[in-house]
This record gives C-alpha cells, structure tokens and sequence, in this order.
C-alpha cells in the first residue's frame, strides 16, 4: 500500500492521512487499516474501515505520530503495509486572554495640571508567562485626545489636552500573541483651569500663635495658583482711644504660607493677609486677634 496523502497535522489534536485507492481483480469492496505506530497519548489504529481517508483525533499538542496504512479484500486477503509515514501535531493555541479581563484601574484618570492627564491600569497577567501590553483608549475629550497605542508600561500619560476639558479614557490589554481583554470601565478628569490676567484667589484659615518671645507664629491656607506671594497686615490696639491703629503692611512673603513677626513688645494685636501677583491683589483674610503678655 502507498499514501495519496501523508499524514500531516489538523490542528495541536488531530492528524489526517488518506491512502491510496486500492482496486481488487475480483471487483470485491476493499477495507482499509491505519497503525498508528508510534506517538504520544491517543495514538490509535484505526480498525478496519471503507474509507481510504481517516484522522486520529485526542493526540497531544506538539507530538510526533508515526503511521502505516495496508488493505484487503472481501475474502480477508491483506496487502503489505505502507512505508511509516509521520506528522507533528501543532503546538496548542493560547487563546486565553490576560487577567484581570475585562481590565481595570489601578489610578484612574487625574489632571496634573491645564495640558496634562496621567493614569495607570491595573498590572495584568497572562497564564502563558508572555509578556503583556497596554492600550489606552480616549473616548472623549477636547484637542489632544488620543490613543496611547500598545506599550509596555502600565502608566499613561496624556499632554497637549485642552485646559477646562473632561477627558474620559478606558484601557484594556493583549498577550504575545494578541488575546486581549474586554476593555476597562470608563474613567475621566478635568483638566485644571487657565487662570490668567486676573488677581489671585483670597488665603483663608489665618492662625495667630503667641511664641513666647514677644513674636507672633502666623500661617493661613493658600487658595490660588497664581499668586507671587503674599502681604502680611498688622494693627495694634490703643485702648487709651478704643481703636485699632493700623500698622501697614509688617511683611511680604513669597509664596510660602507662614511667617513670624518679631514685634518685640506686649499688647493686643490683630493681623489679616492677602495674595498678590502681577495683575493685582486678593481680598483680604478674616481679621484675627492675638495678646502678647510675655
């Protein structure tokens, strides 16, 4: 017996083969029988069959099979066998995607200033080992929304976005051999505000602690981004007239939010603040009382 087609692989579990049509002189129907010589698990004989053609299925991915193939006729009477003809199962197909699938956020979406949005997925693994991939996909958004493209890094970073704008973004992620997960839940942020031509933003919370060496502690909360620094006031108490003389300004800070001022004497005094820049000055803080006694 010979073979019309040799064995060869039909997929990582499965080999095909088809013998050589074989005619009797008696006119009788001719059976076939393929020996599955050597392999791995599932290697198997066919059993005497009609068909010339026969595939060995439940074989191991990845393995080589060996097999022969002989006939015979209606009265039993047998060919010799084939020459041993082999085939190599394919390696088995990963078609597992990575975990955690669909993906998801590790730190969502946040502005790190007007132009720039950063964000990092959750780190994804694959059961293969293989290496794994990101891609970052804006959804929505002014100027500047695009894709990250596949990286290898878990951390994004969007720039060249509009200021005052909503971005919403959502990551999924792919394997060596391009599984990949069901896309992230849909996350945003707002680039943070321009903030030009205008006064800076009022300080609030102004504290006034006594030090102990005829000095005062101050600090207060800084509520701008555009300030240059800050004017420091300071009035003392004339109870002789029952009113507050005013001082001026005792200080002017850059934009660091506390200051000690040295007034080297007792009495009650009251101090406020305010924030400066190029185009102006703030409100004025609370006012707040102190009594120095020491």
């Amino acid at each position: 017996m010979g073979w019309q087609v040799a064995p060869n692989a039909n997929g990582s579990n499965a080999v095909s083969m088809v013998a050589v049509t074989a005619t009797d002189a008696s006119g009788d129907a001719v059976q076939y029988y393929f020996r599955c010589v050597s392999g791995g698990a599932g290697c198997s004989d066919s059993g005497w069959i009609s068909s010339s053609s026969y595939t060995d299925s439940g074989l191991s991915p990845d393995t080589l099979y060996s097999w022969r193939v002989r006939a015979r006729d209606a009265s039993g009477n047998e060919t010799a066998e084939s020459f041993t003809a082999s085939a190599r199962t394919d390696a088995e197909q990963d078609t597992t995607p990575p975990n955690p699938n669909p993906m998801g956020w590790a730190v969502v979406p946040a502005a790190a200033g007007e132009t720039v949005i950063t964000m990092t997925a959750t780190t994804a693994v694959d059961a293969s080992g293989s290496a794994v991939q990101y891609y970052f996909s804006c959804v929505a958004g002014g100027a500047g929304c695009a894709d990250s493209g596949w990286q290898n890094s878990t951390s994004y970073t969007a720039s060249g976005l509009q200021p005052g704008t909503s971005y919403s973004w959502r990551v999924r992620a792919r394997d060596a051999v391009g599984n990949q997960t069901g896309d992230s839940s849909l996350a945003s942020a707002v680039t943070d505000t321009v903030i030009v031509n205008q006064p800076p933003a009022a300080p609030s919370g102004l504290v006034a602690e006594d030090n102990g060496d005829r000095a005062t502690n101050l600090w207060w909360q800084d509520n701008s981004n555009n300030e240059t620094g800050f004017e420091v006031e300071r009035e003392d108490w004339r109870g002789k007239h029952s009113i507050w003389r005013r001082n001026s300004v005792v200080a002017k800070t850059g934009e660091n939010v506390n200051f000690v001022d040295g007034i080297g004497d007792r009495g009650v005094f009251r101090y406020r603040v305010r924030a400066v820049n190029a185009y102006g000055y703030s409100a004025y803080s609370e006012w707040v009382e102190i009594t120095i006694t020491k």
